[in-house]
């Protein structure tokens, strides 16, 4: 069975990470206007429960450490909880500290 998870996007910007609302959910506005546009190299897995997403300069190799990757974590019940790590590089996603 497939999940939609409607909490939160990431984006990076100027090298910092930007947690936007979902506005669908919660009804706040975001700015799209003062995010700059950029092209990223983006990966993508599953394992287990948990969903991570990686971002880093377009032509970055995984071995650097320029990562972005949020983890998604789906509960049982159905709840989910994100986390980051970033600075890192994609190559050992699995074993990176998220907060």
């Amino acid at each position: 069975m497939a999940r939609t998870i409607k909490d939160t996007y990431d984006f990076v910007t100027e090298g910092r990470i930007i947690n936007l609302p979902d506005a669908v959910n919660d009804g706040d506005a975001v700015n799209f206007k003062q995010l700059k546009a950029t092209n990223y190299t983006r990966r993508h897995a599953f394992n287990s429960a948990n969903s991570y997403m990686g971002v880093a300069p377009q032509g970055s190799s995984e071995s650097a450490n320029v990562w972005s990757i949020t983890r998604i974590t789906v509960a049982v019940n159905g709840t989910t909880t994100t986390a980051q790590a970033v600075n890192v590089n994609w190559t050992n996603y699995l074993t990176h500290t998220y907060s």
